[in-house]
This record gives C-alpha cells, structure tokens and sequence, in this order.
C-alpha cells in the first residue's frame, strides 16, 4: 500500500481472497435453515388445511401466554415467574364461548371450563396451548 493512498481511494484496500471453508459452513448453515422453514412452512399449511375455521386473530390458540415475575424490584423474594393468559378477542373466538381451533361453540357448554377457556374442545379436542405452528 503507498502511502499516498487515502481511505477514499480504492487503492487504500486489500483485496481480500475468499474464504471457501467460511462460506461452505454458511452456506451448510443456510441449507439447514432453509429445510427448517420449508418443513414449518409444509406443517402449517396441513394445520391451516385440516382446521379452515380456526381463529385468524390468535391463529387457533385461543389468546395469548406470557410469563412474568410478580416480585417487586429490590424485594429479597426468591424469583419466580407466574403464567398468565389474555383470552382472544375476535367475535367468533373464545370470548363468546366459540372453539378457536374448529370455530364451533362447544366451549361454553363444557362443565368447569374455566373463563378463559381451556378444553377440550368435545368437537376437535383442542385445549389450552394448542394452535397452529409457530416459527
């Protein structure tokens, strides 16, 4: 490199040569994820086939799971998480007693079906967690 060269100028840089193991690994790695997906995006089309009705908003899960930690910040309690569930919304979901995966109001008539939902569901079995594959 001369030492007129100036970052600016494309003298200024080396040519690198190709690194063919490191773009081999990537190259296997990018395989693998691609028959990942392909496989995601094969089992969510026979899931989408087999359940037509199922709520789109929640995608057949009924609403929507998280975990949390109730202990406040600087309190000297051993963590621990708590589940929660938001029931779906939709007009044609849980909410109105309606099965998120089949679409047919068979939740509400299910003796100790708790408010938000769970199953399972008499006409497809589908209960608590239990929607459309996820990525």
């Amino acid at each position: 490199m001369s030492a007129d060269a100036s970052i600016m100028d494309d003298s200024y840089y080396e040519p690198l040569e190709p690194d063919e193991e490191l773009i081999a690994a990537y190259d296997a790695e990018m395989k693998g994820e691609r028959e990942a997906y392909e496989k995601y995006q094969k089992a969510l089309a026979e899931w989408q086939a087999k359940w037509p009705n199922a709520c789109k908003k929640c995608s057949g899960w009924g609403g929507h799971a998280y975990k949390y930690d109730p202990s406040p910040a600087g309190v000297s309690l051993s963590a621990g998480y708590m589940t929660d569930f938001d029931p779906c919304e939709a007009p044609d979901c849980i909410s109105e007693g309606n099965c998120p995966r089949c679409g047919k109001p068979t939740l509400s008539t299910i003796p100790g079906v708790c408010e938000e939902g769970q199953g399972p569901c008499k006409e497809c079995g589908w209960n608590y967690n239990d929607g459309e594959p996820q990525w």
